[in-house]
């Protein structure tokens, strides 16, 4: 299999991740989505990375529907995602609060590179509180279970740990000491191959 992306993309990172954490290998290959790329629009269209190509030459677009077919793949026993129950809600919708922060960040992101004069203040400080609110209501709400689901690790850690690196990276601020559960939870999954070595280049 091949997975087309951007090494600093955080959507591409959370397959990468999913995937190592699974121990499903891939070869990695370096689309820029900002570059106009005739390989990247016959793969996917709309010119969106990750794009996931398999042995056969089928393609799979958008990062939460490829990490669902890498789930399938392996030993059942090994899922990240859980089959059924409470326990694959809690980590979808740890997904979705970790998208939540990935989110504004990548907004903020957007807003501060279009040239200075054409810059809205109002929306740099509106997705900075919106990245506040949800990173306190995670800080409140992280259950007291080893991982988000349980005893098991699954998709959820895997996207609160992207999320909090991809702050680090693009929207870097002291968020931690007023998160402290929140901190000792990223230095837990910091420890794991698949945060650690999906760092994006050059970033540590």
């Amino acid at each position: 299999m091949k997975l087309y992306g951007s090494l600093t993309s955080p959507f591409v990172r959370k397959v990468r991740a999913f995937a190592m954490e699974r121990g499903v290998p891939f070869e990695m290959v370096v689309e820029d989505p900002w570059q106009v790329s005739p390989r990247l629009i016959g793969l996917n269209p709309a010119g969106k990375v990750p794009v996931l190509e398999l042995d056969d030459g089928s393609l799979l677009v958008e990062s939460l529907l490829i990490i669902e077919y890498l789930d399938t793949l392996g030993d059942p026993s090994g899922a990240l995602i859980p089959g059924a129950g409470k326990a694959r809600w809690d980590a979808l919708l740890w997904h979705a609060r970790a998208q939540a922060l990935i989110d504004a960040a990548v907004a903020r992101v957007l807003e501060l590179r279009r040239p200075e004069n054409l810059q809205m203040p109002a929306r740099v400080a509106r997705e900075e509180a919106r990245f506040a609110e949800v990173l306190d209501f995670i800080e409140r709400s992280l259950p007291d279970t080893p991982w988000i689901a349980g005893d098991a690790i699954s998709l959820g850690d895997i996207m609160l740990g992207v999320a909090l690196r991809y702050t680090a990276f693009r929207y870097p601020h002291d968020w931690e000491p007023a998160h402290p559960r929140l901190a000792a939870r990223l230095r837990k999954l910091e420890a794991r191959p698949a945060i650690r070595d999906t760092e994006p280049p050059g970033f540590s």
